[in-house]
């Protein structure tokens, strides 16, 4: 009878047993999680955390907006936060990240190149996108396709205008200029632009919130569904661009000099696989958003700028002796040639940060910056506060190219973060600065720019770690 009375109520338990047990497994849960909350090693400032959600009751709002306001709260150095049970580690210091980037690794994802923690297929990834963009054929022919849509472009605006002078979304036509990017040869569609900024958004949604909140938690739940599907959408998009490239290289004649012809073609013994060749696409295709906006960034602080401006203007004419037709070259766009132009374009991109932060997992145990930490551990370097904090940077919210003219010495280590830390640099840094100098030359040493509506805000947003120009308003004027 003793046996039989205990097994009863477990049976069949009441709604008042239901709750007890509720209460007590809620309770022990909440002593367990502050128990480590209040226990753990290297203990940092930040604000306080409830069970189960952590801190996710203060992203209602952009996380790059968050984390400045936590970094000016709790201090620029070090600063813990929690998503769900997850604890999260800031960083705005430019003096800590040489031991983070020894110690980490890039924790976006787990292929490809800029997204890669595996650092033997990351060198040999690297290798195949470097030796695509590095050699003549390819330069010659990016920016005579390049020159090609920007003139075809200029025409066509010309005819419906009727009319030498006409205003622009500026933004769009920096789209328009780079789509080609060495890939499908014709312009992105909106379609697949759509389905890139998503995936850029999955990317972080999958590395920063913990897997059972991801998966369980509505309305996460329904984000996680929507990202697969359109995973699976890119995918099979891409899988389709590497195929039908295949056929028509085994018709080729003579190679052409694209990148998606040489990542194919590569004459080495490791070839890269379509799903590595996919996945450095999708990343290219991250460059070509960047890129535009970055370049969309720089036109407007030019504009805001009149008097540096006329220094770029100045620079181009030199370089072209004021000839406003003969074809651009690759020398025409080097460093020694266009120094000025290419120090605005750092600026700008200090100013306004188009990548606003970067995810990094500790490898293993370890000591840095300091302390110990657990494999695993994830850290947020918030790039943009770096490039605008007041310890590495004198009036840093003030357009100032001469800053970057001036010797490296000026500039204090990792304080200037434009294409990642540690030894997994970006390795299409080139491609991109030299994408950026194409359209500055294109349209400065031809037309006179300014704003459409010269007190407006720039029009821009944060797409999760991706600073945006939603649009740019300019009128071309020939000079």
């Amino acid at each position: 009878m003793g046996l039989q009375s205990l097994l009863i109520p477990l049976s069949s338990p009441t709604l008042h047993d239901i709750l007890i047990f509720f209460i007590i497994v809620v309770a022990a849960y909440m002593v367990k999680f502050y128990y480590a909350y209040f226990t753990h090693e290297n203990k940092l400032p930040g604000p306080f955390p409830l069970p189960l959600i952590g801190n996710l009751y203060f992203l209602y709002r952009e996380l790059d907006d968050i984390l400045f306001d936590l970094q000016e709260k709790y201090g620029s150095k070090l600063v813990e936060f929690y998503i769900g049970s997850e604890r999260k580690i800031c960083i705005g210091d430019a003096n800590l990240l040489e031991d983070i980037n020894k110690y980490s690794s890039n924790e976006l994802a787990g292929k490809g190149i800029g997204f890669n923690n595996n650092l033997e297929s990351w060198k040999h990834n690297k290798a195949f996108l470097a030796q695509s963009i590095m050699t003549p054929s390819f330069w010659k022919e990016y920016i005579k396709e390049i020159e090609m849509i920007f003139e075809d472009s200029i025409k066509l605006m010309e005819s419906k205008q009727q009319s030498s002078s006409f205003d622009i979304n500026f933004k769009e036509w920096a789209v328009r200029l780079l789509a080609i990017e060495g890939y499908t040869k014709e312009p992105i569609s909106k379609e697949l632009s759509y389905k890139i900024n998503i995936w850029i958004k999955s990317i972080i949604f999958h590395r920063l919130l913990p897997k059972f909140i991801a998966t369980y938690v509505p309305p996460f739940n329904l984000f996680k569904k929507k990202y697969l599907k359109n995973d699976e959408w890119l995918k099979k998009y891409f899988d389709d661009l590497v195929e039908k490239r295949r056929e028509e290289i085994n018709q080729m004649k003579k190679y052409n000099s694209d990148i998606l012809t040489t990542l194919i073609c590569a004459n080495t013994k490791n070839k890269l696989k379509d799903e590595e060749i996919r996945i450095i696409i999708y990343e290219t295709f991250i460059g070509i958003s960047t890129t535009t906006n970055s370049v969309s960034f720089l036109v407007y602080l030019l504009c805001k700028n009149p008097l540096i401006k006329e220094k770029v203007y100045a620079e181009i004419d030199k370089v072209f002796h004021n000839d406003k037709t003969r074809p651009i070259t690759y020398d025409d766009i080097s460093t020694i040639k266009l120094p000025y132009t290419e120090a605005c374009v750092n600026e700008s991109l200090c100013l306004i940060s188009t990548v606003l932060y970067t995810l990094r997992c500790a490898i293993d145990d370890g000591n840095a910056c300091s302390f110990n930490w657990k494999a695993g551990q994830k850290f947020i370097v918030h790039y943009n506060f770096i490039h605008l904090n007041k310890k590495h940077w004198e009036d840093p919210v003030k357009f100032n190219p001469e800053r970057f003219i001036k010797n490296d010495e000026y500039i204090e280590k990792n304080s200037f973060i434009l294409f990642g830390g540690g030894n997994k640099m970006c390795p299409a840094r080139l491609l991109a600065m030299n994408s950026i100098k194409i359209i500055i030359v294109l349209f400065f040493r031809k037309y006179d720019i300014e704003l459409v509506e010269s007190e407006a805000p720039l029009k821009r947003s944060c797409v999760l770690l991706i600073n945006e120009c939603k649009e740019l308003k300019v009128r071309i004027i020939p000079r």
